[in-house]
């Protein structure tokens, strides 16, 4: 099954019966941060569009080739 699909079940609590509690609390663990990393890309492109909007007023929104990287603190 998908981890989105897992991870709703295992939200729920209809997954977990003690036989792989180690195994899908790490699953859950991996899914939790791709919904948050996904959440704060999601987050700054917003922001990033928004800046581009006001910056290009009523005209074409320019985009660079080479947008500006983001350091994720590891």
């Amino acid at each position: 099954m998908s981890s989105e699909h897992f991870y709703e079940l295992y939200s729920q609590g209809l997954l977990d019966n003690g036989l792989y509690s180690e195994d899908f609390a790490e699953w859950a663990g991996h899914c939790k941060l791709k919904i948050r990393r996904a959440n704060a890309l999601e987050k700054l492109s917003r922001q990033r569009i928004e800046y581009l909007e006001n910056l290009a007023g009523n005209d074409f929104i320019d985009v660079a080739p080479q947008e500006p990287v983001l350091e994720l603190a590891r």
